[in-house]
């Protein structure tokens, strides 16, 4: 994995910046060039899903305009809830997916952390684990020219900047 600005997870997300919600998107080979809003960044504040009922007030995570969008309704707020669940499930079941792709085989010590982490913090998604596992093994199919070159160049050396992760997941994702 990248290290990113997450605390110890190492993640990194793809975001709409021009959008005025926070959902994740998952970019098609082209996504980077289609439009000079899109990019590749880390998100620095926000370490873990949300789980409880909507705030009062802006948490401190949104802009004014996205939280403006997801106060106005319980069903806005209820939606992007599921979609932010949904992608942290999903990026916890990717360790075991890319070892899957890659091995053919994945050992369950391995990723009992993260369906640990499921079971407890995100139940809603553990009643479809099947479902998000599914999705967790189409997303490192359709990257996976990106997960093998930035593993790579991880046994070279053992910490990849944002920046130089960013670098290597297009160049990977052009060749394509």
């Amino acid at each position: 994995m990248v290290r990113g600005e997450w605390k110890t997870c190492k993640r990194i997300r793809l975001v709409e910046t021009s959008s005025h919600t926070m959902k994740p998107v998952t970019p098609s080979r082209d996504w980077f060039s289609a439009s000079p809003s899109r990019k590749y960044e880390s998100c620095p504040v926000k370490t873990n899903p949300w789980t409880g009922p909507r705030p009062a007030s802006n948490p401190g995570e949104f802009t004014d305009e996205e939280w403006a969008e997801l106060s106005r309704s319980y069903d806005e707020w209820e939606a992007w809830k599921k979609r932010d669940t949904d992608s942290y499930a999903i990026f916890c079941l990717a360790g075991k997916a890319a070892q899957l792709e890659y091995a053919g085989e994945a050992s369950e010590e391995d990723a009992k952390a993260d369906y640990s982490f499921i079971a407890h913090r995100l139940s809603d998604c553990q009643r479809r684990i099947g479902e998000l596992e599914q999705a967790a093994r189409a997303l490192v199919r359709e990257y996976w020219p990106a997960v093998q070159a930035i593993a790579a160049e991880l046994l070279d050396r053992s910490v990849l900047s944002a920046a130089e992760a960013e670098e290597i997941f297009k160049r990977a994702m052009t060749k394509r």
